[in-house]
């Protein structure tokens, strides 16, 4: 984050803002700023009070020196001593002052201005702005052909229009989020002026696609070294304009005018993910699909009522000609669906694909047991099979199943030693059985006792990094090669 140490110093210019006496302050910061804009930048303070003296109840000339001082001391406004028109050495001692805005209190006005106008501020989706934007965009493609006060003027005209497009869109769709805009979208005053609404979206849509293609190839063609002779002439336009000022940072000036253009590069140019213009499209396009939907839902909600209204009218009549209360139920039941239902599921006897009719179907009978615990369900009693001889069957399939697998794995304890390394061939069997050791054991360097056959080994890890490639017929597992050394005799 660029100049941190400013972002925490606190702006005493806007102090003027929320005070006690801000119904005094912003008057006269007001009167200041209209003031400016017909060139009348110094003013005296009986000028000031003359202006406010009959829309502030009880306000003096005390009053307003009293203020003065508050926004000079909180640099809002500077002053200077009127030396010209002193006719006696006490006109000296009072020191008649002329006061003017500070540059940071006409941009806080300014603001103030727009924060005033933001309720009746529309924003516009305007596709001709991408037509001017392209055309300058040509006209600075030619930079070497331009002097430094026409590059500087297409500069600002550039980024003037970029900015404007950029907060319009953003505004225009941020209106859309909001919960007025919401219950607008869900009434029917919004049928209306639907069809507007989306003529309009899609004409920008049209001017953007029309546009934002020869903007891109505009962008694509020029210089990789382009913005560094943008900002370089740049640089030079602003040094040939006078200044008061000697301080003027020219790095932060550089830096400013890099980032607009690589922003105005990146809102057209898709770099790596979707363009800022890309996900424009989406999103407006996702707010066509959005109002069409509300406004179908709308009218077809708008136009059932109408419908309905009649039928609930026919079913009034058809309760209020109900002899008593008992057909009243059965027409309810008939109409509005039986209070309480239970669903059974079943597996249909239809025994054929073809088409039949549903009453030659034969029905599927369930039996259902009652839930009221005074009817009793008649008892069923349960006689013990003797299940021994199975029992012992599957006992001797296991120790079957359990000495063929410990005569397969009996190889690696013969063999007193396992070397994975390499390219290795074993059944699954096998290498479950390899690697239930080694993940028994650890890292530990020491003796293990081994759960099938009763004897000691250890694992013994190589140092060399070599790979070891476990191929089965259901994968490949691989690990770090090793060796398993196995201790005494088996006489299994």
């Amino acid at each position: 984050m660029d100049n941190f140490e400013v972002l925490q110093k606190a702006i005493t210019e806007t102090k003027y803002l929320s005070q006690e006496n801000t119904y005094r302050y912003r008057p006269i910061m007001r009167f200041f700023y209209h003031k400016y804009e017909q060139a009348e930048n110094w003013l005296f303070k009986e000028e000031i009070y003359d202006e406010l003296k009959d829309k502030i109840d009880n306000y003096t000339m005390e009053d307003l020196e009293r203020d003065l001082e508050f926004l000079v001391d909180n640099l809002s406004l500077t002053t200077v001593q009127d030396v010209n028109n002193i006719n006696s050495l006490q006109d000296f001692k009072y020191k008649k002052y002329r006061y003017q805005l500070t540059d940071y209190a006409i941009a806080i006005e300014r603001m103030t201005i727009e924060l005033e106008e933001m309720e009746v501020k529309v924003a516009s989706l305007s596709p001709k702005r991408f037509e001017v934007l392209r055309d300058l965009l040509r006209k600075l493609k030619s930079i070497d052909s331009l002097s430094n006060e026409e590059l500087m003027d297409t500069w600002e005209r550039i980024t003037n229009e970029f900015s404007d497009i950029n907060r319009n869109y953003q505004d225009f769709l941020k209106k859309f989020q909001e919960s007025k805009t919401e219950e607008l979208l869900q009434s029917t005053v919004f049928l209306e002026y639907k069809n507007k609404m989306i003529q309009y979206l899609k004409d920008f849509i049209t001017g953007y696609l029309n546009q934002a293609e020869i903007i891109r190839d505009i962008l694509k063609s020029v210089d990789t070294n382009f913005e560094t002779i943008l900002v370089k002439r740049l640089e030079e336009g602003e040094r040939n304009i006078p200044k008061i000022a000697l301080d003027f940072n020219y790095q932060k000036f550089n830096q400013v005018n890099l980032g607009k253009w690589r922003s105005i590069y990146k809102w057209f140019v898709n770099t790596n993910d979707k363009s800022e213009g890309d996900r424009l499209l989406e999103v407006t396009s996702n707010l066509i699909s959005r109002i069409t939907k509300c406004a179908n839902s709308l009218i077809e909600l708008h136009g059932n009522m109408i419908k309905r209204k009649e039928e609930y009218k026919h079913i009034c009549k058809l309760f209020d000609k109900m002899p008593n209360l008992n057909e009243a139920r059965k027409l309810s039941n008939a109409v509005f669906g039986i209070y309480k239902v239970k669903h059974f599921k079943g597996i249909s006897n239809k025994d054929t694909d073809s088409l039949i009719n549903s009453y030659e179907v034969l029905p599927t009978i369930i039996s259902v047991l009652p839930n009221d615990k005074k009817i009793k369900s008649e008892k069923r009693h349960s006689v013990i099979v003797d299940k021994t001889s199975k029992k012992k069957e599957i006992l001797e399939e296991y120790e079957r199943e359990e000495a063929k697998k410990k005569e397969m794995l009996k190889r690696f304890v013969d063999t007193k030693e396992v070397i994975l390394k390499g390219d290795v061939y074993l059944t699954k069997e096998e290498r479950g059985y390899l690697l239930n050791l080694i993940s028994r054991i650890g890292t530990s360097e020491e003796y293990f006792k081994e759960p099938l056959f009763g004897l000691n080994y250890k694992v013994n890890f190589d140092n060399n990094k070599e790979i070891c490639r476990i191929i089965s017929d259901d994968g490949t597992f691989t690990l770090p090669s090793l060796s398993i050394t196995f201790a005494g005799d088996y006489n299994g």
